[in-house]
């Protein structure tokens, strides 16, 4: 079963700038990311508590292949996401969303 699936405008303006970034690095790494991340997002739509539980309601998947986390709550109906995280960012910030 597919649950609904929003994502934040802050969560898609992350996963823009991220796919923008690698692009610029090397001609197709952005369409690569691109990929990666709807791959970790249809993972999440079909199974939303698959994913390991931090902070409380928030569950964390990885993109594979890049260093970025897609965090998100789910309530049973609706999977919202707030952020798509780079590892290498201050943890406090993932969740001031």
């Amino acid at each position: 079963m597919l649950h609904r699936l929003v994502i934040r405008d802050v969560a898609a303006a992350e996963a823009v700038h991220a796919r923008d970034w690698y692009e610029n690095a090397r001609k197709g790494l952005g369409e690569r990311f691109h990929e990666a991340l709807s791959v970790a997002l249809d993972d999440i739509q079909a199974s939303p508590r698959g994913f390991q539980l931090r902070s409380g309601k928030y569950r964390h998947a990885r993109v594979i292949g890049f260093p970025y986390s897609v965090i998100y709550r789910f309530d049973g109906k609706t999977i919202v996401v707030v952020s798509v995280f780079h590892l290498k960012r201050r943890p406090r910030t993932r969740f001031k969303r």
